[in-house]
């Protein structure tokens, strides 16, 4: 990562692209929750806490479908 957002969020709508032509891909829903987390991390800001918590949530969310197909 070079602490941008702009390689995350190229990642991100690559992941996208790739759930939609292989849904049951665990590898690729767990490193889409791990590029959410980053990405978490460089919006984090005390004045507004949501913004990160919702990066959070939806990286768990990604995590728990890869675990549901298998991901440990």
């Amino acid at each position: 990562l070079t602490g941008t957002l702009e390689p995350l969020q190229k990642a991100l709508e690559n992941f996208e692209f790739l759930i939609q032509h292989d849904n049951e891909d665990e590898n690729a829903w767990n490193d889409w929750g791990l590029v959410l987390v980053n990405y978490g991390e460089l919006i984090k800001d005390p004045s507004l806490p949501e913004h990160a918590q919702h990066m959070y949530d939806q990286a768990e969310s990604k995590f728990s479908h890869a675990a549901a197909l298998g991901n440990t």
